[in-house]
Protein backbone atom coordinates (compact mmCIF):
# COMPACT_ATOMS: atom_id res chain seq x y z
CA UNK A 1 0.00 0.00 0.00
CA UNK A 2 1.20 3.54 -0.82
CA UNK A 3 0.88 6.14 1.93
CA UNK A 4 -0.40 9.14 -0.04
CA UNK A 5 0.91 12.61 0.72
CA UNK A 6 -2.23 14.38 -0.42
CA UNK A 7 -5.88 14.98 0.26
CA UNK A 8 -8.67 13.03 -1.45
CA UNK A 9 -7.36 10.95 -4.38
CA UNK A 10 -9.04 11.35 -7.78
CA UNK A 11 -6.73 9.57 -10.25
CA UNK A 12 -3.76 7.23 -10.66
CA UNK A 13 -1.91 5.60 -13.55
CA UNK A 14 1.19 3.55 -14.34
CA UNK A 15 4.04 4.58 -16.61
CA UNK A 16 4.24 2.47 -19.78
CA UNK A 17 7.05 0.31 -18.38
CA UNK A 18 5.24 -0.13 -15.07
CA UNK A 19 8.16 1.26 -13.04
CA UNK A 20 6.33 4.36 -11.81
CA UNK A 21 2.84 5.14 -10.53
CA UNK A 22 1.48 8.69 -10.62
CA UNK A 23 -1.46 9.95 -8.55
CA UNK A 24 -3.36 13.23 -8.26
CA UNK A 25 -6.28 14.67 -6.40
CA UNK A 26 -7.86 17.45 -4.42
CA UNK A 27 -4.54 18.68 -3.03
CA UNK A 28 -3.69 20.17 -6.48
CA UNK A 29 -0.35 18.34 -6.45
CA UNK A 30 0.67 15.15 -8.23
CA UNK A 31 2.89 12.46 -6.74
CA UNK A 32 5.08 9.85 -8.44
CA UNK A 33 6.03 6.54 -6.82
CA UNK A 34 8.62 3.87 -7.60
CA UNK A 35 6.65 0.61 -7.95
CA UNK A 36 9.66 -1.63 -7.27
CA UNK A 37 10.63 -0.09 -3.94
CA UNK A 38 7.21 1.50 -3.15
CA UNK A 39 9.16 4.66 -2.31
CA UNK A 40 8.01 8.21 -2.99
CA UNK A 41 9.86 9.52 -6.09
CA UNK A 42 8.84 13.17 -6.50
CA UNK A 43 5.91 15.58 -6.63
CA UNK A 44 4.58 17.91 -9.33
CA UNK A 45 2.92 21.27 -8.78
CA UNK A 46 1.32 23.70 -11.23
CA UNK A 47 -2.47 23.26 -11.33
CA UNK A 48 -4.44 25.67 -9.14
CA UNK A 49 -7.50 23.39 -8.84
CA UNK A 50 -7.80 19.65 -8.26
CA UNK A 51 -6.15 17.17 -10.65
CA UNK A 52 -8.71 14.90 -12.33
CA UNK A 53 -6.61 12.51 -14.42
CA UNK A 54 -3.05 11.52 -15.28
CA UNK A 55 -1.73 9.60 -18.30
CA UNK A 56 1.70 8.53 -19.57
CA UNK A 57 3.08 8.93 -23.07
CA UNK A 58 4.14 5.86 -25.06
CA UNK A 59 7.82 4.89 -24.60
CA UNK A 60 8.97 8.15 -23.04
CA UNK A 61 9.18 9.98 -19.73
CA UNK A 62 6.40 12.40 -20.74
CA UNK A 63 3.04 12.37 -18.95
CA UNK A 64 0.00 14.65 -18.83
CA UNK A 65 -2.41 15.84 -16.14
CA UNK A 66 -5.91 17.32 -16.47
CA UNK A 67 -7.61 19.59 -13.96
CA UNK A 68 -10.68 21.50 -12.88
CA UNK A 69 -8.68 24.61 -13.83
CA UNK A 70 -9.63 23.81 -17.49
CA UNK A 71 -6.07 23.06 -18.55
CA UNK A 72 -3.96 20.05 -19.49
CA UNK A 73 -0.31 20.16 -18.44
CA UNK A 74 2.56 18.19 -19.96
CA UNK A 75 5.43 17.00 -17.72
CA UNK A 76 8.65 15.03 -17.90
CA UNK A 77 8.97 12.98 -14.72
CA UNK A 78 12.77 13.24 -14.91
CA UNK A 79 12.53 17.07 -14.91
CA UNK A 80 9.35 18.02 -13.10
CA UNK A 81 10.30 21.30 -11.44
CA UNK A 82 7.88 23.00 -13.87
CA UNK A 83 5.41 21.72 -16.45
CA UNK A 84 6.85 21.55 -19.97
CA UNK A 85 3.67 22.85 -21.60
CA UNK A 86 0.16 24.03 -20.69
CA UNK A 87 -2.61 23.28 -23.20
CA UNK A 88 -5.48 25.78 -23.12
CA UNK A 89 -8.77 25.60 -24.99
CA UNK A 90 -11.30 23.77 -22.85
CA UNK A 91 -14.12 26.00 -21.60
CA UNK A 92 -15.08 23.70 -18.72
CA UNK A 93 -13.43 21.44 -16.16
CA UNK A 94 -11.24 18.81 -17.86
CA UNK A 95 -12.22 15.44 -16.43
CA UNK A 96 -10.06 12.88 -18.24
CA UNK A 97 -7.34 12.28 -20.83
CA UNK A 98 -5.95 9.35 -22.78
CA UNK A 99 -2.83 8.85 -24.92
CA UNK A 100 -3.06 6.98 -28.22
CA UNK A 101 -1.72 3.40 -27.68
CA UNK A 102 0.56 3.53 -30.75
CA UNK A 103 1.18 7.21 -31.51
CA UNK A 104 2.50 8.50 -28.20
CA UNK A 105 2.51 12.16 -29.23
CA UNK A 106 -1.29 12.11 -29.71
CA UNK A 107 -3.85 12.18 -26.92
CA UNK A 108 -7.37 13.37 -26.21
CA UNK A 109 -8.98 15.19 -23.29
CA UNK A 110 -12.63 15.37 -22.25
CA UNK A 111 -14.45 18.09 -20.29
CA UNK A 112 -17.77 18.56 -18.49
CA UNK A 113 -19.27 20.25 -21.56
CA UNK A 114 -18.91 16.86 -23.30
CA UNK A 115 -16.22 18.33 -25.58
CA UNK A 116 -13.37 16.03 -26.65
CA UNK A 117 -10.14 17.68 -27.78
CA UNK A 118 -7.52 15.72 -29.68
CA UNK A 119 -3.98 17.03 -29.20
CA UNK A 120 -0.75 16.50 -31.11
CA UNK A 121 2.22 17.30 -28.88
CA UNK A 122 4.44 17.97 -31.91
CA UNK A 123 2.25 20.46 -33.77
CA UNK A 124 -0.26 21.32 -30.98
CA UNK A 125 -3.06 20.75 -33.49
CA UNK A 126 -6.26 18.78 -32.88
CA UNK A 127 -6.53 15.37 -34.57
CA UNK A 128 -9.12 12.58 -34.70
CA UNK A 129 -7.42 9.52 -33.23
CA UNK A 130 -7.67 7.32 -30.11
CA UNK A 131 -7.72 3.68 -28.95
CA UNK A 132 -8.15 0.52 -28.81
CA UNK A 133 -7.03 -1.91 -30.28
CA UNK A 134 -5.54 0.05 -33.18
CA UNK A 135 -6.72 3.58 -32.50
CA UNK A 136 -10.30 3.13 -33.73
CA UNK A 137 -12.35 3.33 -30.53
CA UNK A 138 -12.77 5.98 -27.87
CA UNK A 139 -14.46 5.52 -24.49
CA UNK A 140 -16.05 8.49 -22.73
CA UNK A 141 -18.33 8.80 -19.74
CA UNK A 142 -21.30 11.06 -19.02
CA UNK A 143 -23.12 10.52 -15.75
CA UNK A 144 -23.61 6.77 -15.22
CA UNK A 145 -23.31 5.88 -18.93
CA UNK A 146 -20.13 4.89 -20.78
CA UNK A 147 -20.08 5.65 -24.52
CA UNK A 148 -17.94 3.69 -27.00
CA UNK A 149 -17.34 5.79 -30.12
CA UNK A 150 -15.92 4.80 -33.49
CA UNK A 151 -13.38 7.57 -34.09
CA UNK A 152 -13.28 7.13 -37.88
CA UNK A 153 -17.06 7.43 -38.36
CA UNK A 154 -17.74 9.43 -35.15
CA UNK A 155 -20.69 7.08 -34.52
CA UNK A 156 -21.77 5.84 -31.09
CA UNK A 157 -21.55 2.04 -31.26
CA UNK A 158 -22.14 1.04 -27.62
CA UNK A 159 -23.63 2.62 -24.49
CA UNK A 160 -22.67 0.73 -21.34
CA UNK A 161 -24.91 0.97 -18.31
CA UNK A 162 -25.06 -0.70 -14.92
CA UNK A 163 -23.51 1.78 -12.51
CA UNK A 164 -26.00 3.33 -10.12
CA UNK A 165 -23.91 6.50 -9.68
CA UNK A 166 -21.76 8.78 -11.86
CA UNK A 167 -18.79 6.98 -13.41
CA UNK A 168 -15.56 8.53 -12.10
CA UNK A 169 -12.89 6.55 -13.95
CA UNK A 170 -12.54 4.40 -17.08
CA UNK A 171 -9.48 2.45 -18.20
CA UNK A 172 -8.55 -0.01 -20.99
CA UNK A 173 -6.39 -3.05 -20.19
CA UNK A 174 -3.05 -3.44 -22.07
CA UNK A 175 -4.59 -5.81 -24.65
CA UNK A 176 -7.26 -3.15 -25.42
CA UNK A 177 -9.94 -5.84 -25.13
CA UNK A 178 -11.30 -5.11 -21.66
CA UNK A 179 -12.66 -1.88 -20.20
CA UNK A 180 -12.77 -1.16 -16.48
CA UNK A 181 -15.25 1.42 -15.19
CA UNK A 182 -15.62 2.78 -11.69
CA UNK A 183 -18.08 4.74 -9.60
CA UNK A 184 -17.72 5.56 -5.91
CA UNK A 185 -19.42 2.33 -4.87
CA UNK A 186 -18.60 -0.18 -7.60
CA UNK A 187 -16.06 -1.26 -10.22
CA UNK A 188 -17.09 -3.16 -13.36
CA UNK A 189 -14.99 -5.07 -15.90
CA UNK A 190 -16.46 -5.44 -19.41
CA UNK A 191 -15.25 -7.10 -22.59
CA UNK A 192 -15.56 -4.87 -25.67
CA UNK A 193 -16.40 -6.96 -28.72
CA UNK A 194 -19.31 -7.02 -31.19
CA UNK A 195 -21.45 -7.67 -28.11
CA UNK A 196 -20.41 -5.96 -24.88
CA UNK A 197 -20.61 -8.06 -21.72
CA UNK A 198 -19.92 -7.21 -18.07
CA UNK A 199 -17.62 -9.95 -16.73
CA UNK A 200 -17.34 -8.91 -13.09
CA UNK A 201 -18.58 -6.27 -10.66
CA UNK A 202 -16.87 -5.38 -7.39
CA UNK A 203 -18.69 -3.43 -4.69
CA UNK A 204 -16.85 -0.97 -2.45
CA UNK A 205 -16.94 -1.70 1.27
CA UNK A 206 -16.33 1.29 3.52
CA UNK A 207 -13.75 3.42 1.69
CA UNK A 208 -15.30 4.64 -1.58
CA UNK A 209 -13.53 4.00 -4.90
CA UNK A 210 -12.01 6.96 -6.77
CA UNK A 211 -9.75 5.58 -9.53
CA UNK A 212 -8.67 2.37 -11.21
CA UNK A 213 -5.82 1.35 -13.54
CA UNK A 214 -4.28 -1.76 -15.11
CA UNK A 215 -0.57 -2.53 -14.94
CA UNK A 216 0.81 -2.06 -18.50
CA UNK A 217 2.61 -5.43 -18.49
CA UNK A 218 0.26 -7.59 -16.43
CA UNK A 219 -3.40 -7.52 -17.39
CA UNK A 220 -4.48 -9.14 -14.13
CA UNK A 221 -2.67 -6.64 -11.91
CA UNK A 222 -4.88 -3.70 -10.98
CA UNK A 223 -4.61 -0.69 -8.72
CA UNK A 224 -7.76 0.63 -7.05
CA UNK A 225 -7.58 4.11 -5.55
CA UNK A 226 -9.80 5.09 -2.64
CA UNK A 227 -9.91 8.46 -0.88
CA UNK A 228 -6.46 8.30 0.71
CA UNK A 229 -5.05 4.88 -0.21
CA UNK A 230 -3.91 2.87 -3.23
CA UNK A 231 -4.23 -0.91 -3.06
CA UNK A 232 -2.66 -3.52 -5.37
Amino acid sequence: MFDLKQKKLSCCNFSIDGQFLASGGHGKKGFIWNTKSFDFFRSIEGHYLLITDVGFNLNSTIFATSSFDRTVKIWDYTKVANSQMTLIGHTAEVMSLEFHPKSGHIFCSFDTNNEIRFWDLVTLSCLHTSQPPNGNLLATTSGSCINIIDVKTHHLIHCLQGHGENVLSICWDPSRRYLATMSENSARLSIIESKVKCLKELKASGNMFMSYTFHPGYSLLLVIGAYQTLKL
